[in-house]
Formats: structure tokens, sequence, C-alpha cells
């Protein structure tokens, strides 16, 4: 177990798809009747899968009914009754949060019986309204481009490239971030995007140290000033922070994107990413950080499985925690995030049993209270691993390497 102060630099990665969470109460038609895919599936995917399985993902589309979706229908029928789609790791006995992704009896009966029908497609008659697009922000009150386009140009034998590239948000006076809404340029390379504030002097030299677009900057954007003021994964509607809360950025500072690129599927395609950002109209009550917890000294032991690492910090002030977005990679078996109070009773802020690398996110708590921490509290992180290889692994940003973080959005009391 490690008990350390709360570190300054941040490099993770999080891995969403956004969707809707409440449960469908659709139930299956009456006896007799086939369960068809327009009539009474698509009402359930619209409201649970679409998020991830449209027409513009990587995934199998399930906007429409098509021979290769109804193959799928044994499959599906499958994973959501094993709870294994929709993605949704955190345990509901820890905590509760927005946007979860939970089928309730009445759903997974659904696409059961649907199954049971043969993938049947009915009556495109029978479909109900288009989805409304994703959640956009109210405003926008700076649109962020990168300069020119980038190649990305992992080293030899890699296929991960981390570029970070500066931008000028022109604020002219300080200002808080309440939303914000990223745009990959090419949605098959950009992997996921980190947004940072920083110095503009300290941002300056790095970007002029290196000659291409931008500069490279494996486990961080490099400057000592660095903070995260958000984060960005594939799947992700536009971001608006609990109400009452904001991150504060300074009118002399310059914003970093670093933007983890994977050529593994794709190859190295040009990217020209963006950002918008909302800013705060009024004064915000509770100004907001967004800090890690990182355990950067673990070793895992060659073929072992179950080995854990414990990292624990006191709480130094009065103040709240409204989300936690734990990362590790794919050796990852378990995450969870907690709080000791001073009297000894444990507080779950999220607890993730059965991990997985390709779902991760920010967990942002459903209650609007957040959760309230004060001096005597410790906060514990917790990460399990199971490593069949036969090389001990320890912290690195490939994805072969590991990690173990977890990112908390707090504000003081």
């Amino acid at each position: 177990m490690h008990t350390r102060a709360l570190p300054v630099a941040l490099a993770a990665t999080l891995v969403a798809c956004s969707g809707p969470s409440a449960p469908s109460g659709e139930a299956p038609p009456p006896d007799g009747a086939a369960t068809t895919w327009y009539r009474d599936v698509l009402p359930v995917a619209q409201e649970h899968c679409l998020g991830c399985h449209n027409d513009e993902a990587p995934t199998f589309s399930m906007e429409r009914w098509s021979e290769d979706l109804a193959t799928r229908a044994p499959l599906i029928a499958q994973y959501t009754a094993a709870g294994i789609m929709p993605p949704w790791r955190p345990s509901p006995d820890c905590n509760r949060y927005h946007g979860e992704r939970l089928l309730d009896a009445d759903a997974i009966a659904v696409f059961a019986a649907w199954a049971a029908d043969d993938g049947a497609e009915g009556d495109p008659a029978d479909a109900p309204p288009p989805l409304p697009p994703l959640a956009e922000l109210e405003r926008v009150d700076r649109h962020l481009t990168l300069e020119t386009a980038y190649t990305p140009a992992p080293p030899t034998g890699d296929v991960n490239d981390l570029r970070c590239f500066v931008l000028d948000p022109e604020l002219g006076d300080d200002a808080m971030l309440v939303g914000f809404d990223v745009t990959p340029g090419e949605r098959r390379v950009v992997h996921h995007v980190l947004l940072y504030s920083a110095d503009s002097d300290e941002l300056a030299a790095l970007d002029a140290a290196d000659p291409g677009p931008g500069y490279g900057c494996p486990g961080g954007p490099g400057a000592s000033s660095a903070r995260v003021i958000a984060g960005w994964v594939p799947g992700m509607p536009a971001n608006h922070y609990p109400e009452g809360t904001g991150v504060p950025l300074a009118k002399d500072e310059r914003l970093v994107m670093q933007i983890h690129y994977n050529t593994a599927q794709a190859g190295p395609l040009p990217d020209q990413s963006a950002v918008d950002l909302m800013l705060a109209e009024a004064a915000v009550e509770a100004p907001a950080q967004i800090f890690s917890i990182a355990d950067h000294d673990f070793s895992i032991p060659p073929q072992t499985h179950g080995h854990t690492t414990t990292v624990e910090v006191d709480v130094p002030a009065a103040g709240t925690l409204w989300a936690a977005a734990p990362h590790m990679h794919l050796l990852g078996r378990q995450a969870r995030v907690e709080v000791e109070r001073a009297n000894g009773d444990v507080a779950c802020l999220v607890d993730i049993p059965s991990w997985s690398f390709d779902w991760q996110q920010f967990y942002f708590l459903a209650d609007p209270a957040g959760l309230p921490v004060a001096p005597g509290d410790t906060i514990r992180f917790s990460c399990t691993w199971d490593n069949d290889t036969p090389e001990a692994v320890t912290w690195g940003d490939g994805t072969e390497d590991e990690m173990c973080i977890t990112y908390l959005y707090a504000t003081a009391k």
C-alpha cells in the first residue's frame, strides 16, 4: 500500500460509449405474435444501443434491420442476458451515476424473443421516430481547431503516437469552463483526447522545440504548470459539468490538446481535431479541479492472478467529489475508488468488479449532493490485475504496459 500526496502530472486514457440510461419498460409482443425488429426491438435499441451501434461508428449499425443484423440476433440476446451489453461496468451496489446503461428484465426479454423468432424484420412502418442527435452545448463560446492537419507517426514497431497541440482560447479575462465538446477530425485514429491548461510561455517553448505540427508528448504535456480541464473518448456527447461547478481558466494561459493516436486499425491518417468550449456567463459557485491519484511504482509479477496495489491520499480540506474515472490497461481485472471516513465508515465512489479496457469513462454521481469529504477522510484507490504473460509488467504509456490511475472531479468547500 502506498500513501502519498496528490500528484500533479496526469496521463491516462478514458474510453467510453455514451447512451441513454433509463430502463425501456418495453414488453414482449402479445402471445402468438412474432417479435419484430421495427415494432418491438428498435425502440429498445434506440434507447440503449445506438450511442455506439450507429451508421457513423466502426461497430455494426442497429439503426435499421439488415440480414447481417438478423444473423447477430442470438449473440445480441446472449450478450444482453449476460449483462455484457450495453457496456456498463460499475457495480450498482457501490453507487449510482448519470447516464447508466442498464437494461431491465422486459428489455432483455425483447431481445431474447426476437432471437427466438430468427431476427424477424417486421414492417418498417412500425418503426419509432428517429432519435434526436446527441446532446449539444447550449452555446459555443470558443471553437478551437488544430491549425494544420497532423498525420500520426508512431515510433518504429509501435502504433501509438501521443501528440500535443497548443491552442489559444483568446479569453481576454479569467473564465470558467462549464461545458465542452470534442470533434475528432479522423475517428479511425483518434484514440482519446485530454485537454490541459498551462502557462503560455512554457507551452510556447515546448512547441518551438519540435518542428512538426504540435510536439511529441508521451506521458503528458511536459509542462510543469499543466492541469487537466477536460477529456474525450469515442462515443461521448457534449459534456456539461455538474450544475454550479466549473473549471477555472486563467486569461494568460493557453490550452494544450493531447491526442493519443493509434494506427493499428486504419494506418497513419491525417487528423485535424477540434474542441468547442462553453464558458460560464455568471459567477460559478464552486470552482472545480480534476486531479489524479496514481501508483507509478507497481510491478505485476509474471503468471499471477489477482495482483493488487492500493494508493491512498488524505483529504486536506472539506469538499465534494463529483466523479471518478479509473484507468488501467489490458491486464486490468478490478478497479475501486472509495472514501474511508475518520470514524472508519467507508463510502464507495466507484467499483468496477469486471474491468474492460474498452469501456472507461468519467462516472458522475447521480446524487445531486455529490460525495462530501472532510479532513480526516482518506481516498483509497485499488487496482487489480491478471498477468498471464511471462514478464513482469510495470507502469508505461503503451497499451502493452499498465497503469493504475484515477481522475477525480472535485470542488473545495
